[in-house]
Formats: structure tokens, C-alpha cells, sequence
């Protein structure tokens, strides 16, 4: 059993640490929004379709602190490792059913993984915020 408030936490930090607050906060409050609108496959897409400058460091951040939250919490299987760099098939991935899984095992899973993503996106928005330099 993990304790999933300070690995999120942690996660959190390293982004925020790794590009500008600002463009952090503003990219995890769209991505908070498509997750909880459209799921975690279009969360994954969303990542992997920013182009702008701005967008681009920010979106590669919340996507290695998405992905290794998950493996701390050890929700992936050896084949999620190896999708990294695929973000759009990596997300797909995390939302089918897994061979030997019921459909009830996976649903269970696929909630929990999207709870997990969304405490990340909350403690990125709340670390961005309190962050020195950057507005209220």
C-alpha cells in the first residue's frame, strides 16, 4: 500500500522545478479539464497535440511525472514502461482491458489511475501557485 499525497506531491515539485510555474499551472488547469471531460485517453492526446513553445516543455513534464507517479504507485506492467515516449498509446493502454482482467478488475483500475492522475494535476496547479514569482 502507497501512500499517494507525497509521491503527488513530489511529482509535483519536479515539475514545477523543471519549467516555468506559469506555463505549468496554466497547461495542468486544461489538462485537469479534458481528463475530467473526456478521459484519459484524450488526457494523453491532449499532451501529445501541444505545439506551441510554451506548451511543449510543460506538457513532456506533466506527462514523466504522470507516468512515474504510476510506476511508484506500481500501476503499469512492464509494457506501459516500455510505451514512454507514446503518449497517446500509452494512455490507450492504461484504459483496456488487461488479459486476465474482468471488466469490473479494469474499471476499478482505470478510476484509480485517473484519481491519481488528477491529485498530480491539482498538487501542479497548487506547487505553480505558491511558487515564488508567480501570480495569484
Amino acid at each position: 500500500m502507497h501512500n499517494i499525497e507525497p509521491l503527488a506531491a513530489t511529482r509535483a515539485e519536479g515539475v514545477i522545478n523543471a519549467v516555468p510555474p506559469a506555463d505549468a499551472e496554466r497547461l495542468a488547469t486544461k489538462a485537469a479539464h479534458v481528463l475530467a471531460a473526456q478521459g484519459l485517453y484524450a488526457f494523453g492526446l491532449f499532451l501529445a497535440t501541444r505545439k506551441r513553445a510554451q506548451d511543449k516543455a510543460p506538457a513532456e513534464a506533466i506527462h514523466a511525472a504522470s507516468h512515474g507517479l504510476l510506476n511508484d504507485l506500481e500501476l503499469l506492467t512492464d509494457d506501459d514502461l516500455q510505451r514512454v515516449p507514446e503518449r497517446p498509446a500509452f494512455y490507450r493502454e492504461l484504459t483496456a482491458v488487461r488479459p486476465g482482467e474482468t471488466s469490473a478488475a479494469a474499471l476499478q483500475r482505470l478510476l484509480l489511475v485517473r484519481g491519481v492522475v488528477e491529485d498530480l494535476l491539482v498538487y501542479i496547479r497548487y506547487a505553480a501557485k505558491a511558487a515564488p514569482g508567480c501570480g495569484e
